[in-house]
């Protein structure tokens, strides 16, 4: 039962097998640089073997190798790391966006800073606290607190202002 002809179906069946590997170890050659692609295993098995001699336990004999599956050679633990250092990637990219906006709001040059609007307060508190009764005195101190409550109304418009091109720019990216 297991003679020559046997040996060659065996044979046939590894050629087959190696056959069938090469081509999908070209595939994945082939595809090294597309994005998104996971490499390919072919998952080989041996055929059941069929015993020998009938009921005298001569032994078995193999019938050779089939192809039990192509799968994907995923690495999930690398995926996962790239898709959170996609995420975080994109946190910090929009953390530094708006930093860098709020920044520009508090130190553009040319025009009066909250810096600038509470040493003018605390000058004009001054020269009020050695001269209480001067009119001038308070005049001044009244303009300086009006400075610095308008400076606080143009800043908060613009971080309102701000916050919404902030918005609008993370549902385009969304």
């Amino acid at each position: 039962m297991f003679g020559l002809r046997t040996a060659f179906f065996n044979g046939l069946s590894g050629l087959r097998v190696s056959q069938a590997a090469l081509a999908t170890v070209s595939h994945n050659i082939a595809n090294a640089d597309t994005e998104g692609y996971s490499r390919q295993r072919v998952e080989i098995a041996a055929r059941n073997a069929l015993r020998l001699g009938g009921t005298a336990g001569l032994g078995y004999g193999g019938q050779g190798a089939y192809i039990q599956q192509v799968s994907r050679a995923d690495e999930n633990f690398l995926e996962l790391q790239v898709l959170r250092d996609r995420t975080l990637k994109g946190f910090f990219g929009g953390r530094e966006e708006t930093l860098s906006i709020v920044e520009r709001l508090y130190t553009e040059g040319g025009t009066p800073t909250l810096s600038d609007a509470f040493d003018n307060f605390f000058n004009a508190a001054r020269e009020l606290s050695q001269d209480p009764s001067s009119f001038g005195s308070r005049g001044a101190f009244m303009a300086s607190v009006e400075d610095v409550a308008s400076t606080f109304r143009t800043m908060a418009n613009d971080l309102q202002v701000a916050q919404r091109g902030i918005d609008d720019s993370l549902g385009g990216r969304l």
